[in-house]
């Protein structure tokens, strides 16, 4: 009998985890979701708890696994998820507090501290942005002044979807794509001087990867809660923004989107080696090699 091969994506937003059996040719087959409420423990903090993001997947994939004709066959599984948010976890990779989201107004303060001690034109050159509330950097910030004892645990932080496809393999590390909207990737590296001049530790960052790049492998634990057979091939996916681009057929210089969900945004692809003069935009990574992502974005 010949086993028809499917992959399986895996999308982490901000109020529902999505998962989709799609054939080869980009035909979907079967999807399954599952919501999840956003906290909001003060006035402009706003949380999620990596844990229900984990149980809604499982619960997720389950109901998606028993859709599988006996005649098909997952060959890979990629994510795409929310980015910004900071998943801060200890040595047992446990999180040692809620994810604090993009949409997260907590660092204000920080940021204005920040911009009156840097040289601004000198970090908007290496990280193509400007200081957002949201950003990894600027909640790490925010917890090294407010909670430097919490802050002095972290042994190594995650984008939201990492958090996941950790939990599927079992192994650490994040994409360019989702790392680019950290606030400290500089030219597709950590920015490893920022970092230092800021007190925050290199040994907490994740290793960078492609987006297409295998980070792993489903886990023995893994199949057994979600169904799902140990040892499928898992990617490392890119940020929400990326995939969607991708979804829609946005591979080509200057290709233009409009995407309207929990944050909406207007993009347009350019030349990653194209000058940095748009401050008035954000500039993230694309997962198409060569090519950058120029957004303008609301709430």
């Amino acid at each position: 009998m010949t086993m028809e091969k499917l992959l399986l994506g895996i999308d982490l937003g901000t109020s529902s985890v999505k998962t989709a059996l799609v054939r080869l040719n980009g035909e979907i087959l079967y999807t399954e979701s599952e919501k999840y409420d956003i906290e909001f423990p003060e006035e402009g903090f706003e949380e999620e708890d990596p844990a229900v993001w984990w149980e809604k997947t499982v619960q997720a994939l389950r109901r998606l696994t028993q859709r599988i004709s006996p005649d098909c066959q997952i060959a890979g599984v990629g994510f795409s998820g929310q980015m910004h948010g900071l998943v801060a976890l200890d040595r047992d990779h446990v999180p040692l507090m809620p994810c604090i989201l993009w949409s997260d107004g907590r660092s204000g303060e920080p940021i204005r501290e920040f911009e009156r001690k840097m040289d601004m034109e000198c970090y908007y050159e290496q990280t193509a942005n400007m200081p957002s509330a949201g950003f990894m950097l600027f909640s790490l910030l925010w917890l090294k002044e407010k909670k430097p004892e919490l802050f002095g645990k972290i042994h190594k932080v995650l984008f939201p979807k990492d958090y996941l496809r950790m939990k599927l393999t079992g192994e650490l590390g994040t994409d360019l794509t989702d790392a680019s909207g950290s606030g400290m990737l500089a030219y597709k590296n950590w920015n490893i001087s920022l970092c230092d001049q800021l007190g925050i530790p290199q040994a907490i960052l994740p290793d960078l990867y492609n987006s297409y790049a295998i980070a792993g492998t489903v886990s023995e634990e893994a199949g057994r809660l979600t169904g799902l057979p140990a040892g499928i091939p898992v990617v490392y996916g890119s940020g929400d923004s990326m995939a969607q681009l991708l979804g829609v057929g946005a591979v080509n210089l200057g290709d233009m989107v409009s995407n309207i969900g929990t944050g909406s945004q207007i993009t347009c692809l350019i030349n990653s080696e194209s000058a940095r003069n748009t401050k008035e935009l954000n500039r993230f990574v694309h997962s198409v090699q060569g090519l950058d992502i120029l957004s303008g974005a609301s709430l």
